[in-house]
């Protein structure tokens, strides 16, 4: 008689925890909430060099990235030299990327709004060369010593990389490809920060200047922001 009390009991408070609207909104509100993102990518395996589309949702505009698929924090470390030899392609062959990645793009998503292109400045052997080349004498003229904060980098280092990709024709030719596609860029910044190699701390920028690759760590990011159309 026992255990047929406790065997009804259960079956009855059972059903009456199904039956409850406070359970049944406790189950709902403990699933994990999630964003949904969507990508698009087309690699060229035997370069490294993969162009990649994303966006957060259906109605909001797509972020175009050139960038080395061979991940460049993998590839980085404090022996690593980041010259212009170590860059995946020539300025004619991201070009002919961007273009042929473009070209499928807008055949598959017609409508597709871009916002940016990002991209890795090592990627391109011309546009890291001429940003070396740029940061080389801008070095020598700041004798301050590297601070152990890898963001604690001089404000002359941002603005000269900046200045470069400002005058670069390599830069021009990427626009123009762009321009071919419609797409007109609105301004050029930098959004992924250079970063110098933590085991140069205490060293001044001046001597830093002189090593192999500028002593750098990761090579930064910029981006080309697109003009609303």
């Amino acid at each position: 008689m026992r255990l047929a009390y406790i065997a009804c009991f259960a079956s009855i408070f059972a059903l009456s925890g199904r039956a409850s609207p406070e359970h049944t909104a406790t189950a709902i509100s403990e699933q994990p909430p999630y964003r949904r993102f969507e990508k698009i990518c087309y690699d060229w395996e035997g370069r490294g060099v993969e162009v990649a589309f994303d966006r957060e949702a259906r109605d909001s505009a797509w972020t175009m990235t050139l960038r080395d698929s061979w991940d460049v924090f993998e590839r980085s470390g404090e022996g690593k030299v980041w010259d212009q030899s170590s860059s995946r392609c020539s300025t004619e062959d991201c070009v002919k990327m961007l273009d042929r990645a473009l070209t499928q793009f807008q055949a598959e998503k017609p409508n597709a709004k871009l916002d940016s292109l990002g991209i890795e400045m090592q990627v391109d052997q011309e546009i890291w060369g001429e940003v070396l080349d740029g940061l080389r004498p801008t070095l020598a003229t700041i004798h301050e010593a590297k601070t152990a904060n890898r963001a604690d980098v001089p404000r002359k280092v941002h603005d000269k990389i900046l200045d470069v990709l400002n005058r670069s024709a390599t830069v021009a030719a990427i626009k123009n490809v762009l321009a071919r596609h419609r797409i007109k860029v609105q301004d050029v910044h930098i959004i992924g920060q250079t970063i110098f190699k933590d085991s140069l701390t205490g060293k001044e920028w001046s001597d830093i200047g002189n090593l192999p690759g500028l002593g750098i760590l990761l090579p930064g990011m910029f981006q080309l922001a697109i003009k609303a159309r």
